[in-house]
């Protein structure tokens, strides 16, 4: 499970030469292990200083289109499934600029539970979501469902051949259109996603709509400025494992307050500001949650 921070493991590494040997480590899984529990860290210094959280965060970065929703999810053939080009106006997302929607027609008799009901291929060139925190994707089920009724497949071969990566749906509410969070946290694996799936674990009705798909990436001033809390971090561990007096768990929270989120740093996330609590959406919970429609996001 993705955890949930603003850079990477490789990132630091890289930037600060940090080395297992010289931190008195066993190997590198357990320097990679030790930098993220930092990241997390780094996370929630940013988050109280601010008065922000990651989805705020992101509400800066940039969204790149993965799938724009027009062309059919019809890469299996599935009995009892029928996918369509849905071009009615009534069934499109509102305040969206869609001309067309995939429809997925779902026979309940024929249809068992653990089927994958379709798939698509991702164009080449769409296909790396490695430098996503979130990818977004817009649904409108039949009827309510509850959190993993539904499962979004990620896959390196076509067809869902080869399953990369899993992830329930939230609940839903019926014949509403929900603009769907799914955390991957920057995910090396997910360099190659040639197809993109959609399982059916429990019912949803006989229909179901699909719209757009967008990769969410971290804005890279954020993503700097938690790469060099981090090696503040590293610095700091370098330091302290050669006095005599404090050692690595030694260090705490004061410290890393005053070693690590510098005056300097603090001064770059300034341009980062905590948007408004209101707005004309409505967001429960963090992470894999959905985002009652109309919103107001702008591309």
């Amino acid at each position: 499970m993705a955890n949930q921070y603003y850079s990477t493991v490789a990132a630091v590494i890289k930037n600060s030469g940090a080395n297992y040997q010289k931190l008195g480590l066993s190997g590198k899984a357990e320097l990679e292990e030790m930098i993220e529990e930092w990241l997390e860290q780094i996370y929630s210094m940013i988050n109280r200083d601010r008065g922000g959280d990651l989805l705020n965060d992101l509400s800066f970065g940039e969204k790149k289109v993965v799938d724009y929703g027009v062309e059919s999810w019809n890469e299996l053939t599935v009995p009892g499934i029928t996918v369509a080009i849905e071009t009615d106006p009534e069934e499109l997302p509102k305040y969206q600029e869609s001309y067309a929607v995939n429809q997925i027609q779902i026979d309940n008799t024929i249809v068992g539970t653990g089927t994958i009901i379709a798939s698509k291929e991702i164009e080449e060139g769409r296909r790396d979501l490695s430098n996503a925190k979130m990818l977004q994707i817009k649904v409108k089920p039949y009827v309510d469902t509850t959190a993993g009724d539904l499962q979004l497949l990620l896959s390196s071969a076509a067809e869902c051949g080869t399953i990369i990566k899993t992830v329930d749906f939230p609940a839903m509410i019926d014949y509403e259109w929900k603009l769907v969070n799914i955390y991957l946290g920057n995910d090396s694996s997910l360099a190659e996603i040639k197809s993109i799936g959609l399982k059916l674990i429990n019912s949803v009705g006989s229909y179901l709509w699909v719209a757009d798909i967008r990769k969410v990436v971290m804005p890279k001033a954020i993503d700097n400025i938690a790469m060099r809390a981090c090696t503040n971090m590293v610095k700091i561990a370098y330091a302290t494992r050669e006095s005599s007096t404090v050692g690595i768990e030694g260090l705490n929270a004061t410290m890393f307050d005053s070693k690590v989120l510098t005056d300097s740093l603090k001064e770059e996330l300034g341009a980062f500001y905590k948007k408004a609590d209101f707005s004309f959406s409505t967001v429960k919970g963090k992470i894999n949650n959905t985002t009652d429609y109309p919103i107001s996001e702008v591309d």
